[in-house]
């Protein structure tokens, strides 16, 4: 594959296609789009994929005027369904609207859906594709209101057309761990199937309409329909087409390119193998196909007669003509598709039974006969032998014509003549102009000389803690945490302490690598691989092993429980495993194994887990956060009989992260009925539902999950998570406690920096849902407490920190120089003077759909911007005064009496923004420009469009991600020497990789050129395109180009 790529990249660039010019003309586009021709174009197509797979006595065609009353049902019968990938027609015809268009007052035409597929189908077929991830599936309780109303409505008809079948959420790629796209089964779904039964059950005559993008199991009921019909995604002229056939104005001439099962066990097809097995067969289905391939039924009838091939024998380079006359035997015109098939015979290699090689669509009048000719080329019939070579050996085959692959003539014998020559795989033999080099390597990590172990460091204890909101006892909430109470107490307590991003792999990569999410890109918990993607990241325990300290880490940490690339592994100077079952109880152990093998919970990235919740009545030892405190209390024991170098020590617990399990005494400090869920069950008008998590999805792994979302968990579910959630928090601190406690009891805790911290809030049942994975404040507000022992204890803050400002505070506590490129603030004046200043505002950021919403809490206020990834426009703006609506539910955005509060809110984001942005990362390469030649463009006025010479073989990197061997194939092997990147100065340029491109592009050529280009020219002073832009009229179509009273300012 990549040596075809290769060539064709080549050919690409020789040619010059990748910067030729392309002009759309929009008006035209549109115009052409809304046609004649483009909808007559579409309705043909349409009317030569529908393919009539059964019909019954004739049922079909229907005589226009015989039923009066024609109901149209089904979930595929009022929208026009596409297939995945497709885009928005300007106008589609539903097989319910194609009906009731073409009888017109010649019958009453009804609808009714009968049930749905999925209760989130937007009935968009673009919008379920791009938009839709998780799939919620209708059942059959679901649909049930539905089928009795449809069946109501079939038995007061005289004629039902059923529109049953798939739509792309039961069929599409997958392209994430929440965009799942297979079934395991070809049956139409649990309510289909009722649906169609019960119908069928009223005596009324029934026609079925499949729209499938795969075949369908129909199952015994369903096959009981007298006429059906598969339009498979037939377009947007699906209903038109549909409704001539059905009414006989078109002459169904469809064909199948498929053979349709009649179960999934017909997969793979064992039959499609020549002499396979002669006697082999199914215990409890026919062995042949529901519809064999090349199947398609047609309102007239066909007979071939005189076959003949024009040669008995064939060798390399040769065509044999395939010859017959085909005969229209039935009363009106149609349409045949005639198909010559071959069957390799004495042949080493056994060959397919049956293989399609060639076909003929011919249209005949009644009674007329035609001859018709189809060639039959000597290339179309090698193959591969064992050499994996395409040759054509000796041997023969068997050709037969007709209008299946089941109903053909008696075989004719063609004789093969062997050929030295072998065939290609392409047109010619493709070879590369040079192997791959290997990707750059990268420069080597700074380095910095360990510091003396003289003058002994304060040790640090560095304690994570999963998913834990501000939930505590010092925090003035009900979750009962002495331990982290009495941490509080001797240290200085965080009130107003935010993460970067609500979800662990982000927030703990950013807290760990000194740099915002948005400066990385490394966003959500898809964190993976970051170390090869920054590899020069200097992080926060491997700065401290550089400094002579010994790092050890257990836990999470980062984004990951043991050892690996995810826990920066090679930095620590050790990493302890601790590992054991998520659940005590062997039950739920099977849950997990059941749920494993039954695939209907989870993906590859999440597997499924079993309940959310555990109580039992076992040691703390027994779940994993016992068992690393107890880890934790043998490190410090050793720690403290070795003086010699200071400790790092990073102990990461992972509850109450989900599942809440916790030993039977920590549930016992609670009683269940005090908890209820909170009154913020809204969220703030123009809050985007995708950026408000209202799934749940992280629960939905787990098989107690229920419903189609937290809204519609039962009471009893709410209180058992909100319950759990404080056990799993009172379990934790108890191992907090643990370890603690050790730290005094060896001697340790005078020397030792402690630092307590939450990843990320979590959603308690507020705003109507769980978990985290937003920018609302309890998702982003944390828990953070820090005891130096030189300093006051028993100190409170409401100072805005973030949780990047760890990295530098503690290397400014423990003497250690920050490294340059932490964006983080020190805050250790706020442990010796809480009142003290440190931030304005915390930032955070976290991506919805297609955006990324930007977040920051300043004074009394939350204010929140998303913005579209694809143009940089704003999406949704919420501004919160969080002093008279702490629950977030309020939007005083578009409230004239917060203008001047908006304005502020709007510069303090926009700056943070920027800030975040800053370029610090260390730099891949210093090489040198070198060029030889320049790019030239021509500056003014009138010089607005010009070609630019010598850019011909360049390569446009647009928010990409390419690897080191795209990068070394495109700028070393096709010897592009320029570059385009697209600059922005809005926050689209948030979401690009261009700067890491343009620095690991100069690694490979230190000569290479960047053309520099901006999709609008804006700056952070005036972010409105009109400032600088005027529309004119080029070419027919509007315009932006720049006003020529900005010319100067903006160069």
């Amino acid at each position: 594959i990549d040596t075809a790529v290769r060539e064709m990249l080549s050919l690409k660039f020789r040619l010059g296609l990748f910067e030729a010019p392309m002009v759309l003309d929009a008006a035209k586009a549109a115009k052409l789009a809304a046609s004649t021709e483009t909808n007559s174009l579409a309705t043909e197509a349409a009317r030569q994929s529908i393919v009539l797979l059964k019909n019954e006595d004739n049922l079909l065609p229907l005589k226009l005027g015989t039923h009066k009353n024609i109901a149209v049902i089904g979930p595929n019968a009022a929208v026009c369904r596409l297939g995945n990938y497709s885009g928005m027609p300007q106008k589609t015809v539903s097989l319910f609207e194609g009906i009731r268009d073409y009888v017109g007052n010649k019958a009453t035409v009804t609808h009714a859906e009968g049930c749905q597929i999925a209760s989130n189908d937007t009935g968009s077929s673009y919008k379920n594709w791009r938009y839709v991830d998780e799939v919620q599936y209708a059942s059959l309780e679901d649909n049930q209101m539905l089928i009795e109303a449809a069946v109501e409505l079939a038995e007061h008809s005289d004629l039902v057309v059923l529109a049953l079948g798939e739509n792309v959420l039961l069929s599409r790629e997958a392209w994430g761990a929440n965009h799942i796209g297979d079934r395991t089964t070809f049956e139409l779904t649990t309510s289909q199937q009722e649906l169609a039964a019960r119908v069928l059950n009223t005596g009324k005559p029934v026609v079925l309409v499949l729209n499938n993008g795969k075949p369908v199991v129909l199952g015994d009921d369903v096959s009981r329909i007298p006429a059906i019909l598969t339009a498979h995604y037939a377009g947007q002229q699906t209903g038109t087409a549909l409704a001539e056939i059905i009414f006989g104005e078109t002459n169904p001439s469809g064909k199948l390119t498929i053979s349709w099962p009649r179960t999934v066990g017909h997969i793979p097809s064992h039959y499609s193998q020549h002499g396979s097995s002669l006697v082999f067969d199914y215990l409890d289905s026919p062995q042949s196909p529901q519809y064999p391939f090349g199947h398609g039924l047609s309102y007239t009838s066909f007979e071939y007669t005189n076959i003949s091939i024009s040669a008995e024998t064939i060798q390399a380079g040769q065509t044999v003509d395939v010859t017959f006359t085909l005969t229209n035997t039935g009363q009106r015109e149609g349409t045949e598709i005639s198909q010559v098939y071959v069957s390799g015979e004495e042949f080493d290699i056994a060959r397919p039974s049956l293989e399609l090689k060639g076909f003929a669509r011919t249209t005949l009048r009644a009674g007329e006969s035609k001859q018709v000719t189809i060639p039959l080329q000597a290339d179309d019939l090698f193959f591969h032998d064992m050499n994996l070579e395409r040759v054509l050996p000796k041997g023969k085959y068997l050709v037969r014509v007709g209008g299946s692959s089941v109903d053909l003539s008696k075989p004719l014998t063609l004789d093969t003549i062997s050929s030295t020559e072998k065939m290609p795989v392409a047109s010619k033999t493709i070879t590369a102009a040079k192997p791959i080099a290997p990707p750059a390597e990268a420069p080597a990590k700074p380095t910095l000389e360990p510091v003396s172990s003289r003058n002994r460091k304060p040790n640090v204890l560095f304690i994570a803690i999963d998913d834990l909101r501000p939930e505590l006892g010092c925090y003035g909430k009900h979750v009962i945490s002495p331990n982290i109470d009495k941490l509080a107490a001797s240290g200085v307590q965080f009130n107003r302490a935010y993460c970067q991003q609500a979800v662990c792999g982000a927030s703990r990569l950013s807290l760990m690598g000194g740099l915002y999410p948005t400066n990385t890109r490394e966003q959500t918990f898809h964190v993976n691989g970051w170390r090869e993607r920054h590899p020069n990241l200097l992080t926060m325990n491997q700065h401290f092993g550089m400094h002579g300290y010994q790092t050890i880490g257990m836990g999470k940490i980062y984004h990951g429980h043991s050892s690996g690339p995810a826990t920066d592994l090679e930095n620590w100077d050790t990493w302890i495993d601790v590992s054991t079952s998520e659940y005590a109880l062997q039950k739920n152990k099977d849950l997990v194994t059941q749920a494993l093998k039954d695939k209907t919970k989870g993906s590859t990235h999440a597997p499924p887990e079993g309940p959310m919740t555990e109580l039992a009545d076992v040691p703390d030892d027994t779940y994993i956060d016992g068992k690393r405190a107890a880890r934790a209390i043998k490190v410090l024991d050793q720690l403290a009989n070795d003086g010699e170098k200071p400790f790092f020590l990073a102990v990461g617990f992972t509850k109450p992260h989900l599942p809440f399990v916790a030993p039977k005494k920590y549930w016992d400090l609670y009683d269940r009925d005090s908890f209820s869920m909170p009154s913020n069950s809204g969220r703030p008008p123009q809050w985007p539902e995708d950026a408000a998590f209202t799934k749940a999805n992280e629960m939905q792994r787990y098989v107690d999950y229920v419903g189609n979302g937290p809204k519609d968990f039962p009471q009893s579910l709410n209180k058992r998570l909100l319950h759990g959630y404080a056990a799993a928090a009172s379990f934790v601190d108890a191992n907090v406690g643990r370890v603690l406690d050790a730290l005094e009891e060896k001697g340790l805790a005078d020397n030792t920096i402690v630092v307590l911290w939450g990843d990320h809030g979590w959603k308690l049942g507020d705003h109507s849902s769980w978990c985290k994975h937003t920018n609302f404040e309890c998702d982003t507000r944390v828990p953070l407490i820090v005891r130096d022992p030189r300093m006051n204890s028993g100190q409170t803050t409401d100072r805005l920190v973030e949780l990047i400002d760890l990295y530098p505070t503690l290397c400014d506590l423990t003497g250690i120089e920050t490294p340059a490129h932490c964006q983080g603030r020190s805050f250790r004046g706020l442990l010796d003077d809480p009142e003290s200043g440190h931030r304005y505002s915390s930032y955070s950021s976290y991506p919805a759909w297609k955006s990324l919403g930007h977040s920051v809490r300043f004074k009394t206020f939350r204010y929140t911007e998303w913005f579209h990834n694809d143009t940089g426009t704003l999406r949704a703006r919420v501004l919160t005064d969080l002093r008279k609506d702490p629950g977030e539910v309020t939007n005083c955005a578009e409230d004239p009496a917060y203008t001047e509060s908006l304005a502020a809110a709007k510069t303090e984001l926009h700056k943070r923004i920027k800030e975040a942005d800053a370029n610090t990362v260390f730099k891949n390469t210093s090489a040198t420009q070198a060029t030889s030649t320049t790019i030239q463009i021509e500056t003014g006025v009138s010089r607005r469009r010009q070609a630019i010479d010598g850019f011909g073989g360049s390569v446009a990197f647009w928010a990409t991600k390419a690897d080191n061997k795209a990068l070394t194939a495109t700028l070393d092997e096709l010897n592009a020497n320029i570059i385009r990147v697209q600059g922005e100065v809005t926050k689209a340029g948030l979401t690009d990789h261009n700067v890491a491109i343009l620095q690991r592009g100069m690694a490979v050529n230190p000569s290479l050129q960047v053309l520099l280009t901006f999709w609008q020219p804006r700056s952070a002073e005036h972010l409105e395109p009109e400032y600088w832009l005027r529309a004119e009229q080029i070419d027919g179509t509007e315009q932006y180009i720049l006003r020529d009273d900005r010319m100067e300012q903006w160069a």
